[in-house]
């Protein structure tokens, strides 16, 4: 079998000319951009809304827990060695001092998202103060 000889008209594929594709192309776009118009509001009202300082303490929080979970793994893991794990022990600390800005700044109304925001953060402080003290060593 030659591959170098296969001819793309004899294999019934045809060349589509430039003008028709650019048409397509349009009429694409359209037909998208018509179609999304309903996302694009949606999206809008949950990126109106993220502006809540609830909100904004839940994702942080998320964050903060996965990188804890992270920070978890890496001290599991016998090939890490404490050295690599430094920069992620920085990102701990720098979404520590930001969850703890944004709960000063919002002063969430809700206690229980208050003391959950408390938690994760003396959690997160305690860890960070056990890796820089040498606790893992």
């Amino acid at each position: 079998m030659k591959i170098n000889d296969i001819n793309p008209d004899v294999q019934g594929v045809s060349h589509r000319n430039s003008n028709a594709m650019a048409e397509n192309n349009t009429a694409f776009k359209a037909l998208f951009n018509s179609q999304m118009a309903p996302v694009d509001e949606i999206r809008d009202h949950f990126d109106a809304s993220a502006a809540d300082g609830s909100t904004k303490l839940l994702e942080q929080g998320d964050k903060l827990l996965s990188l804890l979970d992270t920070y978890s793994a890496d001290l599991e893991d016998p090939g890490k060695m404490l050295k690599h794990m430094e920069p992620l022990v920085n990102c701990i600390e720098t979404e520590v001092s930001r969850i703890q800005g944004t709960a000063a700044d919002n002063a969430p109304v809700d206690n229980d998202l208050q003391n959950l925001v408390n938690e994760l953060t003396v959690t997160a402080s305690v860890a960070m103060c056990k890796f820089h003290r040498g606790d893992f060593i």
